[in-house]
């Protein structure tokens, strides 16, 4: 079927026209039509692993963009070998088209986004519909456990139970018993090492990334470039970074995002890396992950985590696994990569939120 409508790669003259697009999203305003704009540039035009390669494809009818996909490029480590890889991420479509052609107009970004891979492509964290779509478009689907750690349990008693004063006398009593087990387990016993605040990262990072390469099956390779134009420079950002370094150099770090919704503010761990044998190191970073989300006034933390070494880790800290609902890992292209039957053992990945759009895109 012929849709009526081209799929070109973005460039730089396409601004205004992809402005006029976000402001065709649902309950936009003008500054969230100017934040998105600004992430949108950050995203496709200052991502270190690009090497001048096209970050977004624009489906168009005629001079108006109706449409576009990201397609992020990064390195991956496989097996201690790097491998160029893309992930697809920020799919829109102009609400006018969504009927009819609107399948033929999304499938025609997928299929531009494939044919212009050279490697394997991943998709994460995606809506329902898109999972869909991306199923009948032949994607490999895997799933990524997800964990929560909850520090007052009240909001989510009270969207069940609706009366306040119910979910006081229930919530108040199970907020304290989960502050206290926390404090028998996290502050009573404390591993002994320090963690430090990271501002930017530098050298070290890089090697601490080259090392985690020999240690981790499968992991996007985080330079210091990259990790800092992920977390550091993001538009908006509300990332909290820190490390853990001993006389080996920097041997694990962890970021964490605060949300800031009035009802249920939840805080998320972005990212955490380490030997994920390295209990100490991992043990460190979430206890000052978890203390930092507790002082900014969160009512849980949430994580995702395929390495089962690391879950086991997480559990260890209070943190309940989501046994009905996981985090969605699309795979495609896997015809033009040699490494297809470690990536579709997702236990030899190291795995994080830090890997999808969603919190790229929050503003």
């Amino acid at each position: 079927m012929k849709t009526g409508a081209h799929v070109r790669p973005l460039c730089a003259l396409d601004l205004p026209e992809v402005k006029q697009l976000f402001q065709t999203r649902e309950h936009f305003d003008d500054t969230s039509t100017q934040k998105r704009l600004e992430m949108f540039k950050w995203i496709a035009f200052e991502n270190p692993y690009s090497d001048g390669e096209p970050t977004y494809f624009l489906a168009c009818d005629g001079p108006k963009v109706i449409g576009h996909l990201g397609r992020m490029p990064v390195i991956f480590s496989i097996g201690g070998r790097k491998q160029k890889s893309y992930f697809f991420h920020d799919l829109y479509l102009h609400p006018d088209y969504r009927k009819g052609r609107g399948f033929f107009i999304v499938r025609a970004l997928y299929q531009a986004a494939e044919r212009n891979s050279d490697s394997f492509c991943c998709m994460m964290w995606t809506t329902d519909l898109n999972l869909e779509f991306q199923k009948r478009m032949g994607y490999t689907y895997r799933q990524c456990p997800r964990y929560y750690k909850f520090f007052d349990p009240r909001p989510k008693i009270l969207r069940r139970l609706t009366s306040r004063a119910l979910t006081n006398c229930i919530g108040v009593p199970l907020r304290g018993c989960l502050r206290a087990v926390d404090y028998f387990l996290l502050e009573c016993f404390p591993p002994n090492g320090q963690v430090c605040p990271i501002n930017r990262f530098d050298q070290r990072f890089d090697e601490f990334a080259a090392r985690m390469s020999s240690e981790l099956a499968v992991c996007v390779f985080k330079s210091s470039s990259y990790l800092n134009w992920r977390y550091m420079d993001k538009p908006f950002s509300r990332m909290k970074a820190i490390a853990v370094e001993d006389p080996r150099g920097i041997v694990g770090f962890a970021v964490v995002n605060l949300g800031t919704a009035h009802d249920y503010r939840q805080g998320t761990l972005v990212d955490i890396m380490a030997a994920p044998d390295d209990d100490h190191t991992v043990s460190l970073l979430l206890r000052e992950s978890i203390s930092i989300c507790r002082a900014s006034g969160m009512h849980s933390v949430r994580c995702c985590m395929s390495d089962p070494r690391m879950s086991k880790t997480l559990r260890q800290h209070l943190f309940f696994r989501d046994f009905y609902k996981a985090e969605p890992l699309m795979l495609a292209n896997l015809n033009k990569t040699n490494e297809a039957d470690t990536l579709l053992d997702l236990n030899r990945w190291h795995l994080t939120y830090g890997a999808s759009d969603e919190l790229m895109l929050d503003s």
